[in-house]
């Protein structure tokens, strides 16, 4: 498993140093959608919806936030949230699922009407496997 620390993820994220704090923020914004996605394939990154999601945290100022933001990121990677590549999961909604999950094996639950669904890696698709 990855380490969470300083030094290790400065010399791991050397390649994202050219970057201005705009361009940074959005790669962030952009890394951390990807997670969510991975984890909840139905889940959409509105970025209405996500700034009042994260009202609570606009008291701090840029150092504090970034703080939080890594301490929030080692434990997703902790705990084996990294998304992408082999990962694997379950995952629920109230609609069908359309999107590509970005893992290699994912299930799906619709808890509107009871289907259950499987990715299909190979196909590149959602297959219904109760009706």
């Amino acid at each position: 498993m990855a380490e969470c620390s300083p030094t290790e993820l400065m010399a791991d994220a050397k390649c994202f140093m050219c970057l201005d704090a705009t361009q940074t923020n959005a790669v962030i914004a952009a890394l951390l959608c990807q997670i969510l996605q991975a984890s909840d394939p139905m889940a959409t990154c509105d970025p209405t919806e996500l700034m009042e999601a994260g009202k609570c945290f606009l008291c701090l100022d840029d150092r504090a936030m970034k703080a939080v933001q890594l301490q929030l990121l080692c434990e997703i990677l902790d705990a084996g949230g990294g998304g992408g590549g082999t990962g694997t999961g379950v995952a629920c909604g109230v609609v069908n699922p359309t999107i590509d999950p970005g893992v290699s094996c994912q299930m799906y639950y619709n808890t509107a009407n009871s289907t259950l669904w499987s990715w299909n890696d190979v196909a590149g698709a959602w297959e219904s496997l109760i009706i």
